[in-house]
């Protein structure tokens, strides 16, 4: 029996479903201007350090330049916890569909300080580490404090982000396997929380 040319073996198919995870999702308003405050506060008196490259936990600030902190559950945070953790799962309701179990890890609280803070391409998932699902920032400060700092997502090429989601309180969520990046602040500071959300394994 002869083999079948390759290209009829690649044009049969029988789809069961289509993809229906959106590349990102947003929810506007989360935290108001104090509030916002209130975290920066918080995340400035925590330990900082700098922050690191996951795969190889090492330093190098050609490509990650950011002060990092950490925000764990507690007296202080409950609130932070109480208003994510609804707004996450409404939107992996509506956009990303994921089987979701929870917050492995706390919030990471990021300073980019200009005019070199920023954190190259890169996903936020690698092999034999927690899994996380769906990552989520949170704009913590107004837009006008600094220039550049643009979240860019990839899908195939860079998504165009409304410039709304530059909005102090704006929560973005996306897959953790996406490719995103955080552009060089060229002056003032940024500051954002960033939280990952697990779940079991990928199937």
């Amino acid at each position: 029996m002869k083999n079948k040319p390759i290209q009829n073996i690649i044009g049969s198919s029988w789809r069961f479903e289509i993809d229906q995870i959106h590349p990102y999702s947003f929810a506007v308003n989360l935290f108001n201007k104090q509030e916002c405050e209130n975290i920066i506060k918080l995340g400035e008196h925590l330990h900082q350090h700098l922050g690191t490259i996951s795969t190889k936990e090492a330093l190098n600030k050609k490509i990650r330049d950011s002060m990092v902190s950490w925000i764990y559950p507690g007296k202080e945070s409950t609130w932070m916890y109480e208003k994510i953790v609804p707004a996450i799962l409404e939107l992996n309701k509506q956009f990303h569909h994921f089987d979701l179990s929870g917050l492995y890890e706390g919030f990471q609280f990021t300073k980019y300080i200009g005019p070199t803070g920023k954190y190259k391409a890169h996903t936020d998932r690698s092999y034999n580490t927690n899994i996380r699902k769906l990552s989520f920032t949170i704009q913590l400060s107004e837009d006008d404090k600094y220039k550049g700092g643009d979240l860019v997502l990839y899908d195939g090429s860079p998504i165009k982000l409304p410039k709304k989601l530059r909005q102090q309180g704006v929560l973005i969520a996306f897959p953790s396997f996406a490719v995103h990046e955080v552009k060089a602040v060229t002056k003032g500071t940024r500051y954002s929380l960033v939280g990952w959300v697990g779940g079991p394994n990928f199937k």
